[in-house]
């Protein structure tokens, strides 16, 4: 069993935090608090928190997923041979976007 002290610490860590992070970023650092804490971490992060077992425990896995350039290496290259400059981007948008099916197409009287 996780001590009180312990819960009370990580509820004074989360209540500062909270503020100030997204939900991916309140997901990891629940889940490495838990690991932190080792056996029954999970559930004094959740009592802590107020955060469900299955958000800690989504954490913990992603937390422990390799990155994409790790399991498919042609993904940096990939992605380097298909980057646009940002006015290529915005180019690329309006010739897209021309199609009779498009909202914005030149023979609508939106555009």
């Amino acid at each position: 069993m996780v001590s009180p002290e312990t819960i009370l610490k990580v509820r004074a860590k989360y209540e500062s935090l909270a503020p100030l992070v997204d939900e991916r970023v309140r997901r990891c650092w629940a889940a490495a608090e838990a690991k932190a804490i080792g056996w029954g971490g999970i559930s004094a992060v959740a009592q802590a928190t107020g955060l469900s077992r299955n958000t800690i425990q989504a954490g913990i896995e992603e937390l422990g997923r390799k990155p994409l350039t790790e399991t498919d290496r042609g993904l940096r290259r990939d992605l380097k041979q298909n980057s646009l400059c940002p006015a290529e981007r915005r180019q690329t948008a309006r010739t897209s976007d021309s199609s009779p099916n498009s909202f914005y197409s030149p023979h609508s009287p939106f555009s």
